[in-house]
């Protein structure tokens, strides 16, 4: 089963929190952008609360509302994503940010 068939699975009984841990990890570039947009569509218009765990900052803005940056597994900060690409809230650099933890609309 690919990740396409197991997200319409998870969707299915429309559940109010859905746990996404690198969902779009293994698929290639121009892919993973494509579905990264209709995958937030569906998380808002459905309006269903996930956690999106991954390590690629540009996914995690493209499907986030909220982003949270996780260092050495400690939450460092929690901000909206306008917020971080508008204001460096953090001293860590982008390349120790291990994870971003995104949070569609509640």
């Amino acid at each position: 089963m690919n990740n396409s068939e197991l997200l319409w699975r998870a969707l299915a009984p429309r559940p109010r929190l859905l746990l996404l841990d690198e969902p779009l990890g293994a698929l290639d570039r121009a892919l993973r952008e494509r579905l990264m947009l209709e995958l937030r569509e569906i998380l808002t218009s459905r309006i269903i609360t996930a956690l999106y765990v991954t390590h690629d900052q540009t996914e995690a803005f493209a499907v986030a509302d909220r982003v949270a940056v996780m260092n050495g597994g400690q939450v460092e900060q929690v901000a909206t994503r306008l917020t971080f690409t508008t204001v460096r809230l953090t001293h860590l650099s982008p390349d120790s940010w291990v994870s971003r933890t995104s949070f569609p609309a509640e």
